[in-house]
């Protein structure tokens, strides 16, 4: 008698034959069929998203988000941290210009399930301390 190493693959069911041969030369087939759970997760959500500039009001069910930021604002840096730890996360910030600003991210499951957050930038065309200064000037005229 010969006992094998069975050797499972990627796929849900794996079926392996054997056949036995008798001494009177009569062959007879055995199949076992080995189905296999695939435990990897499909969770592709994010659990937080954290901004060094801007605010957002996260939930991992809404994907996309739209910020406004100083135009002093150059970069944000972004921290996504996915629900799953055996979740891959990329994410695209690009420096900002003046107008709206596209930052991706996605998270990608064991199982190759991604989902993709988009977050929308609006960098203001004016400096928000030359428009405070500007207007205090304005009001200073105005009031004399």
């Amino acid at each position: 008698m010969t006992v094998a190493n069975l050797s499972c693959g990627t796929s849900a069911t794996n079926t392996f034959n054997y056949y036995v041969q008798a001494e009177n030369e009569t062959v007879r087939t055995y199949t076992i069929k080995v189905n296999r759970e695939d435990d990897r997760s499909s969770n592709s959500d994010l659990s937080s998203i954290t901004l060094s500039s801007g605010n957002i009001n996260f939930s991992k069910d809404v994907t996309d988000y739209s910020l406004s930021v100083p135009y002093s604002v150059t970069k944000i840096d972004v921290v996504a941290t996915p629900e799953d730890s055996k979740s891959k996360v990329n994410v695209v910030s690009p420096d900002l210009v003046v107008g709206t600003n596209t930052i991706l991210i996605t998270v990608t499951s064991e199982t190759g399930v991604s989902k993709i957050y988009k977050n929308l930038v609006n960098d203001y065309i004016y400096d928000e301390n030359l428009l405070l200064e500007g207007l205090n000037e304005i009001y200073k005229k105005l009031n004399k």
